[in-house]
């Protein structure tokens, strides 16, 4: 079987559960029997109408797949800030597709795309900032300004990002130069966006939540593990089985990622933005800004891009089973496919995705497991 018949699969099985929640209490009241014998009923029903009928293949969702993508691209506004970090609130083309064959799949593919990307777009706030550079010359010092926008907000499908700045001065070819510098984004939820644009279209899918999960993963070919807990589900849950796991060479030995406290160990923890008990997969290590990231083992990029809540991610295969996922980084110095020794620099510390400010997640999954990144580190 494919990814994307698995992931269609999924996508289909999960609207028909929206749907069929309504229907099972209100026939277990009619029939005059117990709720459990409905729901079993009606699973055994459904597990056997999939296996029939299965799903699309391919080549047939392909061109409906193309028409999301593209209109996902379309709807997204120009970057105008410096390093354009708009680009990082694309809009998951599964988002657009999900909703699609909720809407029972109009016929105007591409229309209908387009409209409802427009409708589920970031929109992006700005304040006035200068760049000021000064230069020695022999005539004295010359300074000059250039006006630049910086991103102050993006309200986005999933929530609210709040982009927070200092001021920095660095030197400059034969002089300095004054600026506004990101240190942090605060993240608050907010799927207002995302529940108005499919009320506007008639679409009662559930909770918005399990909607904007199960889009990101066919996005981006993982498997959207509806339920659990962590940071690292938007990169597939259990790595080690939806990863290809392609590294056959030495990894070597084992290195911290980089220097810094740990502010947040692996396990069970309140959630601190979203204020729920959550599994913590990895750790957390506090950086300043644009601290260099380094690969904790050798082995091969599997994973280099946006990955939902971990914000700009990377994920590294070392063989056996064996995965490390650095999250909420800046910058992503490596490449999906690419081959890296331990202590190489990967990336850099940001506070992207779901992130109170500059720090790296560091985790560590051995056979589609996390386990504790300072038990792995140790050499355990």
């Amino acid at each position: 079987m494919t990814a994307q018949n698995s992931r269609g699969k999924q996508a289909a099985g999960w609207l028909v559960r929206q749907g069929a929640k309504k229907g099972i209490a209100w026939a277990a009241g009619a029939l005059g029997v117990p709720l459990w014998i409905v729901v079993g009923c009606l699973a055994l029903l459904l597990i056997f109408v999939i296996t029939l009928v299965g799903f699309a293949s391919d080549d047939a969702v392909a061109p409906e797949r193309q028409a999301c993508i593209e209109a996902a691209k379309r709807a997204m506004p120009p970057s105008r800030s410096p390093g354009s970090p708009e680009e990082a609130y694309e809009i998951p083309w599964g988002l657009v597709m999900l909703a699609y064959e909720s809407a029972g799949q109009p016929k105007d593919i591409r229309g209908w795309a387009r409209e409802f990307a427009k409708e589920i777009a970031p929109r992006f706030s700005y304040r006035e900032s200068q760049i000021v550079e000064e230069r020695d010359t022999p005539e004295g010092p010359v300074k000059v300004r250039r006006a630049v926008q910086l991103l102050s907000e993006a309200r986005t499908y999933k929530g609210v990002y709040t982009f927070r700045y200092r001021t920095r001065t660095v030197a400059a070819a034969g002089g300095r130069r004054t600026e506004e510098v990101s240190e942090g984004v605060n993240f608050r939820p907010d799927a207002s966006l995302l529940t108005r644009a499919l009320a506007q279209y008639g679409l009662d899918t559930g909770p918005p939540e399990d909607f904007i999960q199960l889009g990101e993963s066919i996005t981006w070919g993982v498997d959207p593990g509806l339920g659990a807990e962590g940071e690292d589900v938007s990169l597939g849950g259990a790595l080690g089985s939806n990863l290809p796991v392609e590294f056959t060479g030495d990894p070597g030995f084992r290195a911290r990622p980089l220097d810094g406290p740990v502010t947040s160990p692996f396990g069970w923890r309140m959630h601190p933005i979203y204020g729920t008990r959550r599994m913590h997969t990895g750790m957390d290590i506090a950086a300043p800004l644009g601290t260099a990231v380094v690969a904790a083992q050798g082995g091969l990029v599997a994973h280099a891009g946006w990955a939902g809540e971990l914000g700009l991610a990377v994920a590294i295969d070392h063989g056996d089973g064996d995965f490390t996922v650095y999250g909420h980084l800046s910058r992503v110095l490596a490449s999906r496919g690419q081959e890296v020794g331990t202590g190489e620099m990967i990336g850099q510390v940001g506070s992207t995705g779901t992130s109170t400010g500059p720090h790296l997640h560091f985790a560590v999954w051995k056979g589609g497991e996390p386990i504790d990144p300072a038990v792995w580190l140790a050499g355990e």
